[in-house]
């Protein structure tokens, strides 16, 4: 795993991707150049194993153009969605009175 910087001076988001077609090192730091070119985007660390990247950028920054970059590379990409809401009670279960 990689890093390509920009020093950050306030705060920042962290944009997850699954990141399809790499092989070897050399596309992983390919993937993270093309990322770290974005406008915006403070670091980039791509994991070959994990073919994920996670990019640290502007507040409020949306992911179209991390999935674009990457696709301008070679690869694909795909915005990882965390769900951080409740967790319902799976079905079947019933409440106590």
């Amino acid at each position: 795993m990689t890093t390509a910087s920009t020093p950050s001076t306030g705060p920042v988001d962290v944009v997850r991707l699954g990141i399809g077609g790499m092989t070897c090192a050399s596309c992983s730091s390919r993937v993270e150049r093309a990322l770290g070119k974005v406008p915006g985007v403070h670091t980039a660390s791509v994991n070959l194993a994990t073919e994920q990247a996670s990019v640290e950028v502007e507040p409020g920054f949306g992911p179209q153009a991390l999935v674009a970059a990457v696709e301008a590379a070679g690869y694909t990409a795909t915005p990882i969605v965390e769900d951080a809401g409740p967790v319902a009670p799976a079905s079947g279960m019933s409440k106590e009175a």
